[in-house]
């Protein structure tokens, strides 16, 4: 069981959403394994740094990353839950954060802890007045 608003979530998926992006914010259910993307990835990518397409040996290994961190719950089904993930919004990587968010929340749940705020349909890294924004209008979410 959930320990976090199980009623919402189930009541979200039950819905069947075009996405099935959930939004955390509070915390970080500790029944959920999350997949800490900041150090997934810069691993995977460190001794390619220099390398002249580092996008996409990024783009490459997020992916595989992805694929190798799906889970099961009884009440959510498949899953990927995925935290720290500003190292996503570094500019030399060059991701697409939206296309990233619809694309992996079409097939399964995707949660995502968010560090930074939430104002309706918008993300912000870090803060409003300081962070990245992300409008995901578009993608079917909800937030808790």
């Amino acid at each position: 069981m959930l320990t976090i608003n199980s009623k919402s979530i189930n009541s979200f998926l039950k819905k069947s959403p075009r996405n099935r992006l959930i939004i955390l914010s509070q915390e970080k259910p500790d029944e959920l394994a999350f997949v800490d993307m900041g150090i997934e990835l810069s691993t995977a990518i460190e001794k390619q740094i220099n390398h002249k397409q580092i996008s996409m040996v990024a783009s490459d290994k997020l992916e595989s990353i992805m694929q190798n961190s799906e889970s099961t719950h009884p009440e959510i089904g498949k899953y990927t839950a995925i935290s720290n993930l500003g190292i996503l919004f570094e500019k030399s990587l060059k991701f697409d954060f939206i296309h990233f968010l619809d694309a992996h929340s079409k097939n399964q749940t995707l949660l995502i802890y968010w560090e930074g705020e939430v104002d309706k349909n918008k993300l912000y890294f870090l803060s409003k007045n300081k962070g990245i924004q992300f409008d995901i209008t578009n993608i079917s979410h909800i937030t808790l």
